[in-house]
């Protein structure tokens, strides 16, 4: 099934999403593996690590962590900066995240139908890898909008389709994500919401040796899968 341009989040036309999303876990405790609890401090670390950069230059700023997950990178590079930390994710996290990181705030939420419940805005929003999970993504991106103060930064990631699967991939071999877009589909989509661009970043999806980081200006193109496959936006409002 193919849908139009306008109805397919900004992605070419012929592109196939799931009709389906795997979004729901009913059970944290049971998820939340020491393996997946290790890979967690490893995807999408330099996003976080650019995340710090920025907050290092504007001391005492709010955070929001939309779809957290388990938050081992905002422990060791956030926590750092700031302490105003507030996480979103399922209702399932809840306990996790109450038991193990009591100094975080911790709101429960359905993303695909976000609410706003928070009775304030934010310095800075994180939205890392989930608008690819969802069926629908805009009503998440509507809700990060209302929830960014007026000169507030907001961070997007999701995969780069053309570095992960390869020119002309059509649909995402990958069961949890619905679609996928490429730098210039997701900077379109992103634009769509209100959103001003200030940097747009292709970055390794996972953490790398110290020797891998030295090289990457040299070899970041040649193994593009491993090295360059995460897109991150830098943005603000208007």
């Amino acid at each position: 099934m193919t849908n139009n341009f306008a109805d397919n989040f900004c992605i070419r036309e012929d592109y196939v999403s799931r009709t389906d999303a795997l979004t729901f876990v009913p059970d944290s405790q049971e998820y939340w593996t020491p393996s997946r609890i290790r890979r967690a401090g490893t995807y999408q670390y330099y996003v976080y690590a650019r995340i710090k950069q920025i907050l290092e230059q504007r001391p005492s700023s709010s955070f929001l962590d939309v779809g957290c997950g388990y938050p081992t990178k905002i422990v060791q590079l956030i926590q750092p900066v700031t302490s105003n930390i507030t996480l979103i994710d399922q209702p399932s996290m809840k306990s996790t995240i109450e038991n193990a990181f009591p100094k975080f705030r911790f709101v429960s939420m359905n993303l695909e139908q976000p609410l706003n419940t928070l009775e304030k805005c934010f310095d800075c929003i994180c939205v890392s890898d989930v608008v690819e999970h969802l069926l629908n993504p805009n009503p998440l991106m509507r809700f990060i909008h209302d929830l960014s103060k007026p000169d507030g930064i907001i961070f997007i990631s999701t995969p780069e389709r053309d570095m992960q699967r390869g020119r002309n991939c059509l649909y995402s071999p990958q069961r949890e994500h619905v679609r996928e877009w490429t730098a210039a589909e997701f900077a379109e989509y992103v634009r769509q919401f209100g959103f001003r661009i200030l940097e747009h970043h292709s970055l390794p999806r996972g953490r790398l040796f110290r020797l891998e980081e030295k090289l990457l200006p040299l070899i970041g193109n040649i193994y593009k899968k491993r090295y360059l496959s995460c897109q991150l936006v830098v943005c603000k409002l208007g």
